[in-house]
């Protein structure tokens, strides 16, 4: 990255953090106040240097492995893997110590937002759901009776529930555990909330994946693995379930990629397309609007491959495998009573009458896209936007692809938090360049990684010190 590249995304993201943390323009957050509409809270809390250290000491780990990302693509896959598993668990570090600045502490935060019944609702019916094979065929008629105490749970589908249920009672097994934690429900809620967040981080390796598919030589797609862990949508929406979302969604993209390279077998293709179908499938059970988001992901991975007849056939096959065994998992469910179209419909009628009918349509539009920016992190979107090179194909899918997805009207605020599934999609396509004819080096290099993990984080400590996240 040239100096002058650098100067001008740190002053474009110096901007933007001046006015979250000052309040500038109070549209930055939103329009206005739920409900109806969406706005997030300002908030400002001091800076505290002793809560700032851990922030500050994390990202410079993380910053030390984009370092060696070079060392550890020429070492070979277990290193590769090494530095990616390194990065998940400091990826979670850095969740973790950035919500330590609340002034409750990062795991009493944890426990508090796990266990409200606003902020998602989930755990809170996952203590009085009972036996799950009945609760699972009456779930279809319990969403109504959630929409008013439990609006999360109302509109998704039960996997986040028995996400829960499950680790309730685990914590019951384990009583040792449970004491350590300060009881059997605040043991399952901390499980609960680090696992969403490790999961998300752990995205880092279909990003990586994904990178290799574009063209990114291998020390270039380690970094851009590395850069997803900082990423404010995912280091800010904590403990969410579209944090964990990330994995599977990615993970669908990353397996389009793979199979699709010009090099891979029939053989390659239908792996990938029963892997990318079992991930849709297992990604729907948590959310409806998973499929949405693993099809905009898949269609940026396929994106170089459609330039082609040979290419668009080989889609068409892939597409059908992948679409095979996703309705497989859809509806594997079933034997235990489980009625997925009723809950679908039941659920997602709540979302509309909540939510979508009652927001200005011509208002989100603009305000989907900001929000969007701000999460998915302003020096990246620059940095894609700047690119000097002609554009990627896949570069374009992700812009017309997040424009139609706006266009649509079906996401009416909270964008930064409901496409964090798909953010690892979105910064693959925004930082991978492959290398050019006079650089041996693509994109990410190790000056821009450095230069993009830098403002990331200053963003993510910024909009946690301002905004009431």
């Amino acid at each position: 990255m040239t100096a002058r590249r650098a100067l001008l995304l740190a002053a474009a993201t110096l901007l933007t953090l001046v006015a979250a943390r000052r309040d500038t323009w109070p549209g930055l957050r939103g329009p206005a106040p739920y409900p109806p509409e969406w706005q997030w809270g300002y908030a400002p809390r001091p800076v505290v240097p002793q809560r700032l250290a851990p922030v500050l000491g994390v990202a410079g780990a993380l910053a030390g492995l984009a370092a060696l990302a070079g060392r550890a693509a020429a070492a070979g896959r277990r290193a590769r893997v090494g530095l990616l598993a390194a990065a998940t668990i400091l990826g979670l570090g850095f969740q973790v110590a950035l919500l330590g600045n609340q002034s409750s502490g990062a795991l009493a935060e944890l426990d508090r937002r796990t266990r409200s019944g606003s902020f998602t609702s989930y755990f809170r019916i996952a203590g009085s759901a009972g036996d799950v094979g009945a609760f699972l065929s009456q779930y279809h008629e319990l969403l109504p009776g959630y929409r008013h105490h439990a609006l999360h749970a109302a509109t998704h589908p039960p996997g986040p529930i028995l996400f829960y249920m499950a680790l309730r009672r685990l914590a019951a097994a384990t009583p040792r555990l449970a004491a350590v934690a300060g009881g059997e429900s605040r043991a399952a809620a901390l499980m609960g909330a680090l696992l969403l967040g490790l999961l998300g981080a752990a995205a880092c390796f279909p990003v990586a994946r994904l990178a290799r598919s574009f063209g990114a030589d291998g020390a270039s797609a380690l970094r851009a693995g590395v850069l997803w862990t900082l990423v404010p949508g995912l280091c800010l929406m904590v403990p969410e379930l579209d944090q964990a979302l990330a994995l599977p969604v990615a993970g669908a993209a990353a397996a389009v990629g793979w199979a699709l390279e010009p090099n891979a077998s029939g053989a390659r293709r239908a792996a990938g397309g029963v892997l990318a179908g079992v991930l849709t499938g297992a990604a729907v059970f948590f959310s409806y609007g998973a499929p949405m988001l693993v099809a905009l992901g898949a269609f940026v991975a396929a994106a170089p491959a459609l330039g082609t007849g040979a290419g668009r056939r080989r889609v068409a096959e892939l597409g059908a495998v992948a679409l095979a065994t996703a309705a497989l998992c859809f509806v594997a469910p079933l034997v235990t009573g489980y009625q997925p179209m009723a809950s679908a419909v039941t659920a997602l009628d709540i979302h509309r009458e909540q939510f979508t009918a009652l927001r200005s349509y011509a208002l989100w539009l603009c305000f989907n896209l900001v929000d969007l920016v701000l999460f998915l992190g302003v020096p990246v979107v620059l940095f894609g936007l700047s690119m000097t090179r002609v554009p990627r194909s896949f570069r374009l899918a992700a812009a017309c692809g997040v424009l139609l997805l706006d266009a649509s009207g079906v996401v009416r605020g909270e964008m930064g938090r409901i496409l964090v599934p798909l953010m690892p999609v979105l910064l693959t396509a925004a930082v991978v360049a492959p290398p050019s004819a006079d650089a041996t080096d693509g994109e990410p290099s190790l000056s821009t990684t450095l230069v993009l993990a830098c403002l990331l984080a200053a963003t993510d400590i910024v909009f946690r010190l301002s905004w009431e996240l």
